[in-house]
């Protein structure tokens, strides 16, 4: 929640909320925000301390965004090589499962880092009408593929649909899962229950209508009742190196979507966590199995600009499956050198470029040199910055379409194919 320190007439200080509820602030929670009322232009003044504050979360935010950039690098040669393991010939059987598990866990690390991205950019929180059955169960296999505990899943057939940001609901779970697997130090049993449940007008915290209900059930060692009246503050935490950031953050993620979490706890006994999101009422259809879609094939010459060179080999790798004439190069000065003599070669050439080049030459340098070349030039911007909100914005400077990293094969494959036509 946004909260802003103000003054009402009675010199009383005052919490405002972007709900526009006032609660009484202490002194801690003020920002001596100070309006200056010469020329009735409403200007503020913040102090020092809010100012350096201010400047401080812009580091914060900058740095993020490079840290995930950087996430998303890796990422994508995790599951780049992952996607190809799956694919080798007679071992392929063996070996599955495990990679199918590890892609998995992957994809979810990738949408953890996208949403989270999405915030650093302002983009508003999407939501969609999810399948809880699909989410729950997904997010189940994932958590305790690795560990030593047997999940018992229990979850009807009929179980009601919500709307939802399905990537905030799987770290929900993630973290839940993960806690219990610690309390039972990764061994036993553990439950997940869901259930349709209709809840009655005038409830003390949730809204009337019908809602999915989950619970996550450990046995492991259990906490007292002091303690549980802490356990969503931030600070605090059981456990010997944690921060405590896991459960406060599943409790925001719960109410950003209107529902409700509790937790129950007895020593010795283990730990239940419970929590409700509004549903609407329509039943999960059949869950199918995923289909692996082949690759796209094309005609073409496909330049692949990346400094790294780990990346540059999987993309070509990848490429090399569609039928396309490949080209590589490191920096962006090379990269208009190699078009320059590609483009006499072959009219139906496509550049697919990094953003953050190293060198004189950043990404957008140079589509601007390439560009000069030919200016119907089809360059595919490719960055672990990236979101896909971001489009527009890139096709205004020129770029035919984006490839956010980390990406899957399909992805890179049907970009391709879809600039080349």
């Amino acid at each position: 929640m946004v909260v802003v320190s103000a003054v009402t007439a009675n010199s009383k200080p005052v919490r405002q909320s972007i709900t526009g509820r006032k609660v009484t602030a202490s002194p801690k929670e003020r920002l001596n925000i100070k309006a200056l009322s010469s020329g009735g232009g409403g200007e503020v003044k913040l102090s020092k301390k809010a100012e350096a504050r201010r400047l401080l979360n812009e580091d914060l935010a900058s740095l993020s965004l490079g840290v995930f950039h950087d996430l998303n690098n890796l990422m994508g040669i995790v599951m780049t090589n992952l996607s190809e393991a799956a694919r080798q010939g007679s071992v392929r059987d063996k070996m599955e499962l495990h990679v199918d598990q590890a892609m998995a866990a992957a994809q979810q690390a990738r949408s953890f880092i996208t949403e989270t991205m999405r915030l650093a950019h302002d983009v508003p929180i999407q939501r969609e009408l999810a399948n809880m059955a699909n989410v729950i169960r997904e997010t189940a296999r994932v958590s305790q593929s690795g560990s030593g505990i047997h999940l018992h899943l229990h979850i009807p057939k009929n179980l009601w649909y919500s709307v939802v940001n399905p990537t905030h609901i799987n770290q929900v779970l993630q973290n839940l899962i993960l806690n219990g697997i610690q309390a039972m130090e990764n061994k036993g049993y553990m439950d997940v229950f869901a259930r349709n449940v209709v809840i009655a007008d005038k409830h003390r915290v949730l809204l009337s209508g019908p809602h999915v209900e989950v619970l996550v059930r450990d046995r492991g060692c259990g906490m007292e009742a002091d303690l549980l009246q802490l356990i969503f503050r931030e600070p605090f935490s059981t456990k010997p190196n944690g921060n405590g950031i896991g459960l406060t953050t599943c409790k925001r993620i719960i109410a950003q979507h209107q529902g409700h979490i509790e937790i129950a706890s007895a020593p010795g006994l283990g730990t239940e966590v419970t929590f409700w999101l509004p549903a609407t009422v329509k039943s999960a259809a059949k869950i199918l199995p995923k289909k692996k879609h082949a690759l796209k094939v094309g005609t073409g010459t496909v330049l692949v600009v990346d400094d790294e060179a780990h990346l540059r080999k999987l993309m070509l790798t990848v490429l090399k499956q569609c039928g396309y004439d490949l080209h590589e190069v490191g920096s962006g000065e090379e990269a208009v050198s190699l078009y320059e003599q590609l483009l006499k070669e072959d009219k139906n050439l496509v550049v697919v470029m990094d953003l953050s080049l190293k060198g004189e030459l950043c990404g957008e340098a140079t589509l601007h040199k390439i560009k000069a070349l030919h200016p119907g030039a089809k360059v595919i911007a490719a960055s672990g910055g990236l979101v896909s909100e971001s489009r527009q914005s890139y096709l205004k400077k020129g770029f035919v379409d984006i490839l956010p990293k980390p990406f899957m094969p399909a992805d890179i494959a049907d970009v391709v194919h879809r600039t080349l036509g």
